[in-house]
């Protein structure tokens, strides 16, 4: 991966985030609609696009960016038809993957939109270390769990996970 970073162009990363942005989108959505909250996906999957495309500037432009949602997402609320109680989840449903996939994947590849080539290489350096550390994270979660793993974490949820590989995993 750290190859990949060094030598692929700026838009193959920005394009695998995209891809991670869409999946993610997609993935969150089915969760949220089995908890309840099932989000507006077209409107979720635009905004988190939106927010994570914001910071391949240097200087991105969030916040007119978060406010042109929060209006369409609040004047989507208002013309559903739905209860007012159904909307105002559906609308918390919409903003968990704008804010938790948009920020962070956007966070990501923002450290590639440096200018200045050494704080470049270094952000370079940062991505890598961070699959790194999650790589690393599931790969003692997964065995610790394997060899310790005797209590279920959430067994509705995932049912190979345990309390035991998460600590291991830490």
């Amino acid at each position: 991966i750290y190859l990949v970073l060094k030598v692929a162009p700026a838009w193959a990363f920005w394009l695998t985030i995209g891809l991670g942005a869409v999946i993610g989108v997609f993935e969150m959505s089915s969760m949220l609609a089995r908890g309840g909250r099932a989000p507006w996906r077209w409107l979720a999957l635009l905004g988190t696009l939106s927010v994570a495309a914001t910071f391949m500037r240097v200087e991105p432009p969030l916040a007119p960016v978060l406010a042109a949602f929060l209006v369409t997402l609040f004047v989507t609320m208002l013309l559903s038809r739905e209860t007012p109680s159904r909307a105002v989840d559906r609308m918390l449903g919409t903003l968990l993957p704008v804010f938790y996939l948009g920020l962070t994947l956007g966070h990501l590849g923002g450290l590639l939109a440096i200018e200045n080539p050494e704080a470049r290489e270094r952000g370079e350096d940062l991505i890598a270390l961070a699959l790194f550390a999650v790589y690393c994270g599931d790969t003692f979660a997964y065995f610790g769990g394997r060899a310790f793993g005797k209590h279920k974490l959430a067994p509705a949820i995932s049912p190979g996970k345990t309390i035991e590989g998460a600590i291991c995993g830490l």
